[in-house]
């Protein structure tokens, strides 16, 4: 029988092993992010450091099918408080006719656990109830809660007004002692001030306005302040986790990053005979390319085209989670899907020579999150002009 944990999650499968993480920032504590106190409402002034020249992208962000959302988390726990490692939480949205919404969940290692969890439709609308905590491989409808990927439009309606909104988790278990919490839950939330929140979307780096809610047991959030999508971007409890990193599948809309990528990508092949990239993405597990990297391989394959005598090299490389074979024959297959959607877009297949590296050429450290996702990559380099 498998091993069941009752362990959380923050609603974004293991790693999606080569660019869906691109950009993923290191996991930083937050037990202190958030300030004010919701008894008297009083807070700090709206915090914006570092955000000044970002695009605000508040009112753009949208809870869609083929959104995928990657979490750091730290100082977690299970139901009955047990400390668990830290590690990166994915959700991949996915369509569901009878609920609101539903989505496919992942913890990467050590947990490596994974499920899927869909939300009612009543339970969008009103729920005053937020889940925190899963089981591995349970598929399943919480009915009375939403999660932390979309507070209920009730629940949002009323902190946005400033109201102590009635507020219940899942977790973790407290025996009563002396008639008192062993551990202190939460039974309301509300906002006690304002933030600018730094995040990624599709390889993009932009600015959130966010409200900052705090419990009364101190437990701390940043909310989306968008009542289309009140995501719950950051968290002090019952464990710590900062903004995930946004990507959708076929790009926001009026969004051209990919065509600025790959317009970059050719500019470094003119300039310097080589191109390095984290934002050609695959399927988990595969060869697949996801959509948003055609945009950026057009770009490669008019270039070439308009260049016929060129030829490139088309390198993959992998960080060092899974075992060595497995990421040298992910890298090859990665290198050779790129190479094959070159040539069905007009480019001779003699001029593209495509090989895996696997985690053989590391450009930083595989320690941290930061290191890793550097290393996983595609390379371009010219062989011939």
């Amino acid at each position: 029988m498998k091993t069941r944990f009752l362990i959380y999650v923050l609603a974004v499968i293991s790693l999606f092993s080569f660019s869906v993480l691109a950009k993923f920032q290191e996991t930083q504590v937050m037990a202190d992010a958030l300030v004010g106190d919701p008894k008297t409402g009083s807070a700090q002034a709206p915090s914006t450091a570092g955000t000044e020249n970002l695009p605000d992208y508040t009112n753009k962000l949208m809870l869609r099918n083929d959104l995928s959302l990657c979490f750091p988390v730290s100082h977690s726990c299970d139901q009955h408080c047990k400390p668990l490692p830290d590690h990166n939480m994915v959700v991949a949205m996915e369509g569901k006719s009878d609920a609101a919404y539903s989505f496919k969940w992942s913890f990467t290692d050590p947990i490596n656990a994974e499920g899927v969890r869909a939300v009612d439709k009543a339970d969008f609308a009103k729920s005053h109830k937020v889940s925190f905590f899963y089981a591995n491989q349970q598929r399943n409808t919480l009915v009375g809660y939403t999660n932390a990927i979309r507070l209920s439009d009730e629940l949002f309606r009323q902190i946005k007004a400033g109201q102590a909104a009635e507020f219940e988790t899942d977790g973790p278990y407290s025996p009563m002692v002396n008639h008192k919490e062993s551990v202190p839950l939460p039974h309301y939330l509300k906002a006690v001030g304002s933030e600018t929140v730094p995040i990624m979307v599709d390889e993009k780096k932009v600015s959130v306005r966010a409200i900052q809610a705090q419990a009364n047991n101190g437990w701390t959030y940043s909310i989306l302040d968008n009542p289309k999508f009140p995501i719950l971007l950051k968290g002090t409890g019952p464990f710590v986790w900062e903004p995930p990193i946004f990507v959708y599948a076929n790009g926001l809309a009026g969004d051209n990053s990919g065509m600025r990528e790959g317009k970059r990508i050719v500019k470094d092949l003119k300039n310097n005979g080589i191109a390095t990239t984290n934002a050609i993405q695959f399927d988990f597990d595969s060869a697949k390319l996801r959509p948003q990297a055609k945009p950026i391989l057009n770009e490669i394959a008019k270039y070439l085209a308009a260049n016929p005598a060129i030829k490139i090299e088309v390198q993959g490389h992998t960080c060092t989670i899974g075992t060595a074979a497995y990421n040298m024959s992910l890298s090859d297959r990665r290198a050779k899907a790129v190479r094959d959607y070159l040539v069905n877009a007009g480019v001779d297949s003699s001029r593209l020579q495509p090989i895996g590296f696997g985690f053989t050429k590391p450009v930083a450290t595989n320690a941290t999150n930061a290191g890793r996702e550097k290393n996983r990559r595609v390379v371009f380099r010219i062989t011939a002009r």
